[in-house]
């Protein structure tokens, strides 16, 4: 495990689309929407901190990470362990002739 970062070098298929940290703040900004109890989720450097309603503080390294640290969304039908393959086009269609 990373001493600097908390990451164990598995990477979640979400990395490369949250690389950057706005893109975090916006995922953070969702995962706080999401929860039912007051939880907050916030972005940092290398991942995510998640406070619980009880002053509980969890440093993540993930969105699944942060995602399981949520209480009331992880038990839910709602997941983030691997992307819905209609979520995403496998090619983008060309078109042929005139439009």
């Amino acid at each position: 495990m990373c001493g600097a970062c908390g990451t164990k070098g598995a990477v979640h298929w979400s990395a490369p689309f949250l690389a950057t940290q706005p893109a975090r703040s916006v995922a953070a900004t969702m995962l706080t929407a999401l929860a039912r109890h007051r939880v907050k989720v916030a972005a940092t450097a290398g991942g995510y901190l998640v406070d619980s309603p009880t002053g509980h503080r969890r440093a993540v390294a993930d969105l699944g990470a942060a995602w399981a640290a949520v209480p009331g969304i992880a038990a839910g039908r709602l997941s983030v362990d691997r992307p819905s393959p209609l979520a995403v086009p496998a090619a983008v269609p060309q078109v042929r002739g005139r439009l």
